[in-house]
């Protein structure tokens, strides 16, 4: 069972206004307390310390130098000789990737987007991958091997097999997706994917070639090598190809102002989870832009994924 944590604030309360004819007043400052106290009560029970994990970096996951995650592990510092001791059970998992346009970014730069899942007991694997011009689909192919990797050798850092979750911002979002849809597919696959976070990730790319088109940002071509290429190679490549009925449950975080990757990739991408009957919840950030959100949505954002995650079985 993943970890049971609320929504946004407005939902630790029932709607009492409506059960009863309280005053509005009365109601309002009832609400207050009691949310203050539910604030309290959750930085009371469970407290978050930064002693309470350490990092294992630039772990191979392949050959090539690129080809390094970060593990992010549960645990507790008790001194020599040891002095680091894993936390006693599996702990669920998030994999992440970063964005970049598959050219560019790094993993280091991403603590801030995961560090949520760190202060509430989870697990990290922080990925990198092979990045750069006419490199596809190489991030693709990594991001499959690290799903292998982690089914082959997680178990000795107490992931828990049965409550992994894929995330990942723009580019790194369509590598979560991709991975997430396509690794589904498996019979017997060691890891359950229980969930994608997906932060305004890439879906339709042959459509999102036709957004930029000659435009020298069109960082799609760059990462393919020309307009032919990927013309040749964005359909294969588009999360919209590896769909199937069984695809874990998706939450995805887009902006409606996004120029990057346009706000109607979202759309389409839960039109056809929706069509599927596929578990799904897209959060449209009025005015948002590319990781371009207000401080309220924001946190808004972070209490609707645990909200999210609490409800999967």
């Amino acid at each position: 069972m993943l970890p049971m944590v609320p929504g946004p604030i407005v939902k630790c309360v029932p709607c009492l206004a409506n059960q009863t004819k309280m005053k509005p007043t009365v109601y309002l400052l009832l609400t207050v307390i009691l949310c203050s106290q539910w604030v309290k009560g959750q930085q009371t029970q469970d407290p978050f310390w930064s002693h309470k994990f350490s990092v294992v970096s630039n772990t191979p996951y392949g050959e090539d130098p690129a080809q390094r995650l970060d593990l992010y592990l549960q645990g507790e510092f008790i001194g020599e000789p040891q002095y680091f001791k894993p936390a006693p059970t599996p702990r669920p998992t998030v994999v992440y990737f970063h964005g970049g346009g598959w050219i560019s970014g790094e993993k280091e730069t991403r603590l801030g987007l995961f560090m949520h899942y760190l202060e509430r007991g989870w697990q990290v694997v922080n990925v990198e991958y092979r990045l750069g011009k006419n490199t596809a689909p190489n991030a693709v192919t990594d991001a499959k091997a690290v799903l292998e990797w982690l089914g082959t050798h997680g178990k000795k850092f107490n992931v828990d097999f049965e409550q992994i979750i894929l995330s990942g911002e723009s580019a790194g979002g369509h590598l979560a997706l991709y991975t997430g849809f396509e690794y589904t597919k498996q019979e017997n696959a060691p890891l359950h994917i229980k969930g994608i976070i997906n932060w305004f990730g890439a879906v339709d790319l042959c459509a999102l070639d036709t957004y930029y088109g000659d435009n020298p940002m069109n960082y799609l071509r760059l990462w393919t090598g020309s307009e032919t290429a990927a013309k040749e190679k964005c359909e294969a490549l588009s999360v919209t190809t590896v769909l199937h009925q069984k695809v874990p449950p998706v939450l995805s975080i887009h902006g409606t102002e996004d120029t990057v990757v346009p706000f109607d990739q979202a759309e389409l991408l839960h039109q056809k989870l929706e069509d599927l009957g596929v578990t799904n919840q897209l959060l449209p950030q009025k005015g948002g832009k590319h990781m371009g959100f207000t401080n309220t949505q924001f946190q808004t954002i972070q209490s609707e994924i645990f909200y999210f995650l609490s409800q999967l079985k």
